[in-house]
C-alpha cells in the first residue's frame, strides 16, 4: 500500500506546482485594453475599424498589450432592462481593470456615457467613428476624448459632376433610422447647392426592393448619392451604414461617403475610410497609455478621403483626369508590364539577341553557299575550257571546225547564252566576218560582215595585240561612240 501512495502523493505535488515561470509572467501583467464596438457583430465598417486597431496596438513593441472586444447592441431594442443586463454582464465578466478603452461607434460612446464610471471609473477612453454634430451635442466625460469624423456630401457631390458634367438628376437613396434621416438631410442640403442645374429624386424611406426597382430604371443623365441605410421602409435593419443590396444592379453610377460601399458597386466619392480611422484610434490609445496630453476632440484625419473604385471607372467609361486631386483609386488591375516588366525586358531582349544571331548565321551561310556555287562553277568552266582546249588541240585541220563549233555550242549552254560566235578578221577587205556561230533555236544569226572602220577604238587595241572583254554597251572606254554604234546591230 505504502508503495502505491508515495507515486499519487508525487503527482498531487507536481500538479499543485506553479508552473517555471509563472510567478515572472503574473509579475509584468502590461497593458489591458477593451475595445468596445456599437451595432450588431459583423457590422462591415465596425469590424474594418476594429481590424485596423488591433493591429495597430498590438504592433506597437514596447508596451506589451491586451486587447480585449465586446459589442453593443442596444439601438434595435432601446431598453433600459436590455442595458442593465449588458452593464452586468460585463461587470461579471471583466474583473481586471482596464487601462484604456477604445469606443467605436456613437452606441459604444452613449454606452459609456452612462456606464463607464460605474463599471471602470475613470479609464481613458478614445471615441472614433463618431460624427461632429453628434459630438457637439455631448458633454464628455473626464479621461473621454472623441475623434470625429464628418460624411461629406457635398465633396462626393462635387466629384459626380466633375467625372459626368451631363447629369440633370440626383437620386438620393436613404433609410427610416434616426441617423439615415440626419444623413438624408444633409444629403439634401448638397444637392440644395445646385438646384439651379439638378433635379432630385428622393427615394429615401422606401421599401429596400423599392429603392432596387427604381435603380433600375433611372434616366440616363443621372446619379446616385448613396446615404445610410440602418432601416429600410418595410421596418427591416440592415448593418450599420451599408446596405446589404449590391449596387450594381444600378443603371447609373452611384457615389458613397462610406468607404465599406467602395467594392460593392460603388464609384466612389470623398469617403470616410474606415481602415485609416482604426490605425489613427488605436495610435491615439497608445499615446493615452503612455501619458501624453490630448485635447477632448479632434478631426479624424480618415473623412473625406476622395477614393473611387477602378473597376467601376471602367464600367462608366469615366476619366480618371477628372478625380479629385490627390484621389486613391483602388482594385487597379495592374498592367502585364506593371506585373511582369523585367522578365518582359529579358524576354524581349533574348529573342532580339537570338534574332540577331539566327539572322547573321543565316547570311553567313548564304555568303558561304554562295561562295561555294560560284567556286564551284568557276571549277566546272575551268575543266570546260580544258578539255575543249585538248579537244581543239588534238584535232587535226580537217575536224577543227567541227570541235570549234561543238566548244561553242557547250560553252554557250554552259553560260545559258542565246549565241556564241567567233569573229575572223580580213585584212584584205577590212572587214571582220563570223567564222563559226552557234544560236540556239529561235535566235537570229549574226550579221554577215562588219566593216573595221566601224571600231576605232577596239580595233587599235586588237592590232596591238590586246585582249578586251566586253559586257554591255556601257562597258565601252571614252571616246567609243564610234563603236558603241558599230556594235549596236550585233545584239
Amino acid at each position: 500500500m505504502r508503495s502505491r501512495v508515495w507515486p499519487i502523493a508525487l503527482l498531487l505535488l507536481a500538479t499543485l506546482a506553479p508552473p517555471a515561470g509563472a510567478a515572472d509572467i503574473g509579475a509584468a501583467p502590461g497593458q489591458s485594453i477593451l475595445l468596445l464596438l456599437g451595432g450588431p457583430v459583423g457590422q462591415p465598417s465596425s469590424t474594418r475599424v476594429a481590424t485596423a486597431a488591433r493591429a495597430a496596438l498590438v504592433a506597437d513593441e514596447p508596451i506589451r498589450t491586451t486587447v480585449e472586444t465586446e459589442h453593443v447592441d442596444l439601438a434595435r431594442f432601446n431598453l433600459t432592462d436590455e442595458e442593465n443586463h449588458l452593464r452586468e454582464m460585463l461587470r461579471l465578466k471583466h474583473t481586471r481593470r482596464f487601462d484604456a478603452i477604445l469606443a467605436v461607434g456613437p452606441e459604444a460612446l452613449y454606452f459609456l456615457l452612462r456606464s463607464r464610471d460605474g463599471l471602470w471609473p475613470a479609464v481613458p477612453v478614445v471615441a472614433c467613428d463618431v460624427e461632429e454634430r453628434t459630438v457637439a451635442g455631448l458633454r464628455l466625460l473626464p479621461g473621454m476624448h472623441a475623434a470625429t469624423v464628418r460624411f461629406d456630401f457635398e465633396g462626393t457631390l462635387r466629384a459626380a459632376l466633375d467625372l459626368l458634367p451631363g447629369t440633370r438628376h440626383v437620386a438620393l437613396i436613404g433609410g427610416t433610422h434616426a441617423r439615415d434621416q440626419r444623413n438624408n438631410d444633409r444629403a439634401r442640403q448638397a444637392v440644395s447647392a445646385y438646384r439651379d442645374r439638378l433635379d432630385l429624386i428622393d427615394l429615401t424611406g422606401l421599401p429596400l426592393e423599392v429603392i432596387l426597382a427604381r435603380l433600375a430604371t433611372l434616366p440616363n443623365d443621372t446619379v446616385v448619392l448613396a446615404s445610410s441605410v440602418l432601416a429600410d421602409g418595410a421596418g427591416r435593419r440592415f448593418f450599420g451604414a451599408e446596405s446589404p443590396a449590391s449596387l450594381s444592379a444600378s443603371r447609373v453610377a452611384i457615389f458613397t461617403v462610406f468607404g465599406s460601399q467602395i467594392g460593392g458597386g460603388a464609384v466612389g466619392g470623398s469617403v470616410v475610410d474606415y481602415e485609416e480611422m482604426g490605425r489613427e484610434a488605436g495610435a491615439l490609445t497608445l499615446r493615452l497609455l503612455r501619458g501624453q496630453s490630448m485635447p477632448p476632440t479632434m478631426r479624424s484625419q480618415a473623412s473625406g478621403v476622395p477614393t473611387f473604385d477602378w473597376r467601376q471607372l471602367r464600367r462608366w467609361h469615366l476619366d480618371e483626369a477628372r478625380l479629385p486631386a490627390g484621389s486613391r483609386v483602388l482594385y487597379r488591375r495592374p498592367t502585364l508590364w506593371a506585373q511582369y516588366g523585367w522578365y518582359v525586358a529579358i524576354a524581349v531582349a533574348l529573342l532580339a539577341a537570338q534574332s540577331i544571331l539566327i539572322a547573321g548565321l543565316l547570311l553567313e551561310r548564304g555568303r558561304r553557299r554562295r561562295a561555294q556555287a560560284d567556286q564551284a562553277e568557276r571549277l566546272r568552266f575551268e575543266m570546260l575550257l580544258a578539255e575543249v582546249s585538248t579537244l581543239i588541240g588534238s584535232q587535226t585541220r580537217v575536224g577543227l571546225d567541227e570541235e570549234v563549233q561543238n566548244a561553242l555550242r557547250r560553252i554557250a549552254t554552259f553560260l545559258d547564252v542565246d549565241r556564241a560566235t567567233l569573229w575572223e578578221v580580213s585584212p584584205s577587205t577590212r572587214s571582220i566576218v563570223p567564222a563559226h556561230t552557234w544560236t540556239r533555236s529561235g535566235t537570229a544569226g549574226p550579221p554577215s560582215v562588219l566593216l573595221l572602220d566601224a571600231f576605232p577604238v577596239l580595233r587599235r587595241l586588237w592590232e596591238g595585240g590586246q585582249g578586251y572583254r566586253l559586257s554591255s554597251l556601257d562597258g565601252l572606254p571614252a571616246g567609243a561612240a564610234d563603236d558603241r554604234r558599230g556594235l549596236q546591230p550585233i545584239g
